[in-house]
């Protein structure tokens, strides 16, 4: 993973070393398993230690992630978000138990 942020060759030292961000990079933390797994861990340590209450998770989220509470902006932010993905899930449900039915009229 360290390759698409030109990860220094170690055994050489560099005095000045070149900048560069895109694209790739961007896409391998977000396809990486690596980064899969500390966003499932950092999840399940807030539900974990949160509660059921959406404010407290996301205070908890920016604690943990930023050393900070979250300003209103960014509660609302995230409680926005959260209310949009869980509308996004039940969608997503509806329509596999939708495509589940048409295959079982379809089987009989």
């Amino acid at each position: 993973m360290l390759e698409s942020f030109d990860m220094p060759d170690t055994h050489e030292s560099c005095g000045r070393r070149n900048v560069t961000i895109g694209a790739p990079q961007a896409m391998a933390m977000l396809n990486d398993k690596v980064t899969l797994e500390w966003a499932q861990a950092f999840a399940g340590r807030v539900l974990q230690n949160a509660g059921s209450q959406i404010t407290a998770e996301i205070e908890l989220a920016y604690r943990l992630a930023y050393g900070r509470r979250p300003d209103a902006a960014e509660k609302d932010l995230g409680q926005t978000f959260l209310a949009k993905q869980k509308q996004s899930f039940r969608t997503r449900i509806r329509r596999r138990e939708a495509c589940t039915a048409c295959q079982l009229f379809g089987l009989n």
